[in-house]
């Protein structure tokens, strides 16, 4: 089911804040857009990493040892209702990493929902996650 259009526009408008945070090297200007307890489920389900700050440290930690090439997002989809949202992104990046130049593919789920305070996500994780490198070692 499609989202409301002012649903749809101000989960843009989140997605857009967090997206250019931390593509721009500046992971902490999505603070305000998180919920305090946010989690986010690695890949694979295989870990959890709960609260904003932490969720902002993992950037912070990608992106001290990376250097970003690309950013695509080849499909975004909202759905949900006019208190609670999910969002489908299918993105494809290149980056620098250990020497080695990377690429990697996947599709990222945000899930969002209107709060006293606004739109916030409280829920992030990356399915069909692919990472190969492009260089040689």
């Amino acid at each position: 089911m499609s989202a409301p259009p002012d649903t749809e526009t101000a989960v843009q408008r989140v997605l857009d804040r967090i997206q250019r945070a931390w593509r721009e090297g500046r992971p902490e200007e999505m603070s305000a857009v998180l919920a305090t307890d946010i989690t986010f489920v690695f890949p694979g389900f295989s870990m959890r990493l709960t609260g904003r700050d932490r969720l902002i440290e993992s950037y912070r930690d990608f992106l001290a040892g990376t250097r970003l090439g690309s950013y695509r997002e080849d499909r975004l989809s909202i759905e949900g209702g006019s208190s609670a949202a999910l969002a489908e992104i299918a993105f494809d990046m290149t980056y620098s990493r250990g020497g080695r130049d990377w690429r990697s593919h996947g599709i990222e789920l945000w899930a969002l929902e209107r709060r006293p305070e606004g739109w916030l996500a409280f829920w992030r994780t990356m399915q069909e996650l692919t990472e190969e490198p492009v260089s040689p070692p």
